[in-house]
C-alpha cells in the first residue's frame, strides 16, 4: 500500500517548550495541582522520573492553550488530557486532535481539527540512540514516528512495516495498515531547531 504525501496546507497548531528538568523537579507538586485525578493516575504510572516531567511540561502547555484559545474551558484544571488504549493522547469533551512527543532538549505538541489528524515527532540529531547512524536514518525514523502516530498504531506491525521514499514522496505500508488508512491526503513538514529534528505528519478524514 503506497501513499502519498505532500508539505502543502496550513500548519496545525504547534508547541516547543525547552526542558527545564531542575526547575520541574523542585515545583513538581506546584503544577500537579492543575491536573485531575485521572491525569494524575497516569503521570503516576510513569516509572522514569525524566519520563514524567517530560509528560508534566507538555501537558501543562497543552492546558494553557486550549484554556486560553478555547472557549469551552476556562482554566487549566478544565482541561482534562487522558490517553486511549493505544497510547494516544486526546482531550476529554472535545474532537480536537493532539500529538505529543518529547526528546533530551525539547517536548514538542500539536492540535488539529475540523476531521484533521495529527502525528509529532522530535528526535535529538546528536544523540546516544543514533550516535553510530546517519542523518538520513533518523529523518525516516522521526517520519514514521509521526506517521503512526497520527494513525494512533505505533509500532504495532514492526519497524519494517512502513518504508520512506522521499525522492517520490511516498509513504509504503505493510498491508495490514490498510483497514486502519481512511484519509484524502496527507501533508508531512520537517524543520531543525537547535540540533533538533521536528516532524509534523496531518492527514484530512
Amino acid at each position: 500500500m503506497k501513499v502519498n504525501f505532500t508539505s502543502e496546507g496550513n500548519l496545525p497548531i504547534l508547541g516547543i517548550s525547552k526542558m527545564n528538568y531542575s526547575y520541574f523537579d523542585n515545583n513538581i507538586e506546584r503544577y500537579l495541582r492543575f491536573f485531575s485525578v485521572e491525569e494524575k493516575e497516569e503521570i503516576n504510572k510513569i516509572k522514569r522520573k525524566k519520563k514524567r516531567i517530560q509528560t508534566i511540561i507538555s501537558h501543562l502547555m497543552i492546558k494553557k492553550y486550549i484554556s486560553q484559545e478555547v472557549t469551552d474551558f476556562s482554566s487549566w484544571n478544565e482541561v482534562v488530557i487522558l490517553k486511549k488504549e493505544s497510547g494516544q493522547p486526546y482531550i476529554l469533551g472535545t474532537s480536537l486532535s493532539i500529538s505529543i512527543s518529547h526528546c533530551d532538549t525539547y517536548c514538542f505538541w500539536g492540535i488539529t481539527k475540523n476531521n484533521i489528524v495529527i502525528g509529532v515527532d522530535c528526535e535529538n540529531i546528536i544523540s546516544d540512540r543514533f550516535i553510530n547512524l546517519t542523518s538520513g536514518f533518523i529523518l525516516s525514523w522521526s517520519v514514521k514516528e509521526a506517521f503512526l502516530k497520527m494513525l494512533g498504531v505505533g509500532f504495532k506491525f514492526g519497524i519494517d512495516s512502513i518504508e520512506i521514499d522521499f525522492s517520490k514522496k511516498k509513504i509504503i505500508l505493510n498491508e495490514n495498515y490498510r483497514p486502519l488508512f481512511h484519509y484524502q491526503k496527507v501533508f508531512l513538514d520537517t524543520f531543525i531547531v537547535d540540533n533538533t529534528l521536528f516532524n509534523i505528519c496531518r492527514a484530512l478524514k
